[in-house]
């Protein structure tokens, strides 16, 4: 427990940078990347906390270019492939540094030249049914999500729960369970907690 009058107190506070590389060359070729503000991740306002107005980027593509065709023809190049990144903000509603959810990828495919064929054969990502929002107590001590209850908070026990059917869901939160593949195959990933 904390106490209002005992004097005591701390908080952290910095700047950073962040740099986001715009372009990578060789002898041959150049990659580009393209990226757009982020609905998530935004800055923090002042010292004083809340969400400022500026965000991170997230990488939407990368275009592959020939490298004298990129530097005759500038932005009116073909590209010979192109990787195209998928997103929306399903998981983990309710942050407080975003407009929804936490950036979440959905999906990656492939395009070459100025065919598009290659939407429709992606790579799709399929996340954790169990999708709990945002709630920055709700943790155990090893950083796995666990969920307050009513007679113990996790401030004052911070334990992991003992009941193996809980934990491997709880261990499961937001993650990533099954990748379907161009191909029509899929990957599977399964969940389960530490035992401690």
């Amino acid at each position: 427990y904390s106490k209002d009058d005992d004097d005591k107190g701390h908080y952290i506070y910095g700047n950073k940078d962040i740099w986001y590389p715009d372009s990578i060359e060789t002898k041959t070729q150049i990659a580009v990347f393209h990226t757009s503000p982020r609905n998530d991740a935004f800055e923090v306002k002042n010292e004083n906390g809340g969400k400022g107005t500026r965000s991170m980027l997230r990488l939407d593509s990368i275009s592959l270019y020939n490298y004298s065709d990129r530097k005759l023809s500038g932005d009116a190049a073909t590209p010979l492939l192109r990787v195209h990144f998928d997103y929306n903000y399903s998981l983990c509603t309710g942050i407080p540094n975003g407009t929804a959810g936490k950036l979440t990828l959905k999906g990656i495919y492939f395009t070459s030249f100025t065919s598009f064929k290659g939407r429709r054969n992606g790579y799709e990502f399929q996340y954790a049914s169990f999708n709990p929002g945002y709630n920055i107590q709700a943790t155990d001590r090893w950083g796995t999500y666990k969920p307050d209850s009513g007679s113990l908070l996790n401030r004052f026990f911070p334990y992991t729960t003992q009941d193996t059917s809980l934990v491997n869901g709880y261990a499961s939160a937001w993650l990533l369970e099954k990748i379907s593949l161009p191909s029509g195959g899929y990957i599977s990933v399964n969940y389960e907690s530490d035992q401690y």
